[in-house]
């Protein structure tokens, strides 16, 4: 390693809370840094990462500071900030780069530029510093095998302080689930194991004992190697040989073990591949098998079963080359700024927070859920995260507010009714987007939580929506660009080629027009749903005594297959064509206030329906799917004051979701159509 010759006197010590000057301006450091100070060019590359103000301002010696004012104050200054130990507050320790002094400076007559970034601070296992600096760094060139450890101190924290995670575990299902891997008795993390892994049934054991669940991606690499199915059953009971199994399933094994926890739920290896008698039954349980797991590992940084978790090699692997950690001398504790030496510690560039490619997978969301308390391998590093708080490895943490959070619906207070309808609609918003392998599986995704629903709301689960709440669950709309920058498309779900009757690629109906599953992608609710705000202003009504369906056998919350139901209702439809003006020409019609109202509706993505037989604005719609064949004839049917759906109907007189609309010119339309029965498939 090569410093320069100021970087060759830091000492952490004195760069507590205070302004220590690193170089006279920007042009100084990136000399140095090219010059070969591995310091100054940590501190570089991490401004280039950043880019969170103009480099070119800053490298011509002026600044746009807070309030818009010009400072001239080229200078680079180093400031370190301290995490207390066992904190649950998010300052995690860092040390600032400023151009110009930070807003807690002690210079007088400055104004903060606010052009700043910062570097992470760690320190390593065994080391003076490591009670005080609970950041750790864990990758393949660096304390490799840190994970197990940082976990185990992330779990005994969790333990000894945390009431919500006490009374969640308390309340978990006091039973394994039905199969269970024995990963063979360990005495030390340290010791080999005594015999190989082996299934054992649960009901074989004397009592519950506790057990990790492992969340993954497939991929490709489970159907390559050992999975239990009906031919395999009596060898798994006997032994598992890790040569067998996909490395990530070898991976959560080893890391149990390491835990000094005796049994593992793996899905691939706990429910028999290809009977589907038992996955149905295995899949209606996962609330129980992640709920009642000590602890659940996700495998988030793996996109295969093939490639394993534990290695986190992101340095090495990424393809801008992110310099390696600087040791840095630490004197005395921030606290006391006197007695013995705290030794090395290490500075390095931030690490991201993402998850990696489990985040995007539709199974992985509902068990993340319903884990009382889980160890995500992330992209980058790790994270611990429970029912009352996330810590990440570089000492980023927060609390976890589960009273504003779709994630309070898994857990041990779902909350009142209206909160767990508004918990629904926002959990829907975060699991859609997520890809399915089999689309089919999208409601047995989400089955547990559905459970978990129930038990407040006691209604009737139609298509993943709630009976007692049909009205607003129908007015969902596809996330197209005009809402956020997405880059999940809004399709049809298509068959995976898996099922028998179906090829692979063709659009196949795992839901009825009217359910948010009856699309693949990104959906949302208007606001004033997520809000919580029941309106009294309804315009559709159960036409059936006992609710808006009269079908049999439909409901249960744990329904795994919903491909068609019939809503009957009371309604007033408008028959509508497309208008032959543009959205953006009806707005410029519209008066100053008119333009302002219409301005939340109006999207290159709508086009403004007209009355069928006499013309005139009714609304303007919304296809669910972008280029789709437009149907010859179409509907509006308004549901709450403002907001409706587009239909089309077919020879049978039945109706078919297409879109949602926004609702224009209602008493025009809408008030002078009489009430007649609608049936919606």
């Amino acid at each position: 390693m090569t410093l320069c010759k100021t970087c060759s006197s830091l000492v952490l010590e004195e760069l507590w809370n205070a302004d220590f000057v690193l170089h006279e301006n920007l042009q100084a450091l990136i000399h140095s840094a090219e010059s070969g100070c591995t310091f100054c060019n940590l501190c570089w590359v991490q401004i280039q990462r950043e880019r969170t103000w103009d480099v070119d301002l800053c490298l011509a010696g002026s600044c746009n500071g807070m309030g818009g004012k010009t400072i001239v104050d080229p200078t680079i200054y180093l400031q370190a900030h301290w995490q207390m130990p066992n904190s649950e507050q998010n300052v995690p320790s860092r040390l600032w780069i400023s151009c110009g002094p930070l807003p807690n400076s002690s210079a007088e007559g400055l104004t903060s530029q606010g052009l700043s970034t910062s570097l992470c601070i760690f320190a390593d296992p065994g080391t003076p510093a490591e009670s005080l600096f609970e950041e750790r760094y864990i990758t393949v060139d660096h304390n490799p095998n840190g994970h197990i450890a940082w976990t185990q101190r992330a779990l005994d924290f969790c333990q000894r302080n945390h009431k919500v995670c006490e009374h969640a575990s308390r309340s978990a299902p006091r039973q394994m689930p039905t199969r269970i891997i024995d990963v063979g008795p360990v005495s030390s993390p340290t010791s080999p194991p005594t015999q190989p892994p082996r299934l054992v049934l649960a009901k074989d054991l004397p009592s519950p004992e506790p057990y990790t669940a492992l969340s993954y991606c497939w991929g490709q690499g489970v159907g390559d190697k050992l999975e239990l199915r009906r031919h395999t059953l009596a060898t798994l009971l006997t032994h598992m040989p890790l040569a067998s199994l996909t490395r990530t399933h070898q991976d959560a094994i080893r890391f149990t073990r390491a835990l000094g926890i005796r049994y593992l739920w793996i899905d691939a290896l706990c429910i028999l591949q290809g009977d589907p008698a038992d996955w149905a039954r295995e899949s209606k349980r996962m609330g129980s098998v992640y709920g009642g797991a000590y602890l659940t590992i996700i495998a988030s940084r793996a996109s295969d079963s093939a490639d394993g978790f534990l290695a986190n090699s992101y340095r090495t692997a990424s393809q801008n080359l992110i310099p390696a950690p600087c040791p840095l001398p630490c004197g005395a504790s921030p606290l006391a700024r006197a007695g013995p030496a705290l030794g090395t510690v290490y500075v390095t560039a931030p690490r991201s927070t993402a998850g990696g490619p489990v985040d995007a997978r539709g199974w992985c969301f509902q068990e993340s859920l319903l884990a009382h308390r889980a160890i995500s391998f992330g992209t980058e590093q790790l994270l611990y995260s429970c029912r009352t708080a996330k810590r990440y490895e570089d000492g980023d943490r927060s609390l976890v507010v589960s009273g504003s959070s779709f994630r309070r619906l898994a857990g041990p207070d779902p909350g009142p009714r209206g909160e767990v309808l508004r918990s629904w609609y926002a959990m829907l918003q975060n699991f859609s987007p997520r890809a399915l392998t089999e689309p089919h599986d999208v409601f047995a995704c989400i089955a547990s939580l559905a459970l978990v629903a129930h038990r407040v709301l006691r209604c009737r689960y139609l298509a993943g929506l709630w009976e007692a709440d049909i009205p607003r669950g129908l007015v969902w709309r596809s996330q197209f660009r005009y809402f956020l920058p997405i880059k999940t498309a809004v399709v049809r779900p298509r068959a995976s080629g898996f099922r028998m009757g179906e090829g692979k690629g063709e659009v196949v109906r795992r839901a009825p027009s009217w359910s948010w599953a009856s699309v693949q992608g990104p959906v949302v609710w208007p606001a004033a749903v997520l809000r919580g705000e029941v309106g009294v202003d309804l315009f559709v009504r159960p036409r059936e005594a006992g609710g808006w369906t009269v079908d049999d056998g439909v409901g249960e919350p744990d329904a795994l297959y919903m491909p068609w139901l019939e809503l009957r209702m009371w309604a007033r439809p408008v028959r509508v064509r497309r208008g032959g003006r543009t959205t953006g020409e009806y707005a410029a019609a519209l008066s100053v206030a008119g333009r302002k109202e219409w301005k939340a509706a109006h999207t290159k993505y709508g086009m403004l329906l007209e009355g069928f037989e006499s013309g005139g604005v009714v609304a303007v719609g919304y296809f669910d799917v972008l280029g789709e064949e437009e149907p010859e004839n179409m509907w509006c049917l308004r549901i709450v004051k403002r907001e409706g759906i587009l239909l089309t109907r077919d020879e049978q007189e039945k109706f078919h979701r297409i879109g949602w609309l926004a609702v224009l010119e209602e008493e025009r339309w809408f008030g002078r159509v009489g009430e007649q029965a609608v049936d919606l498939v």
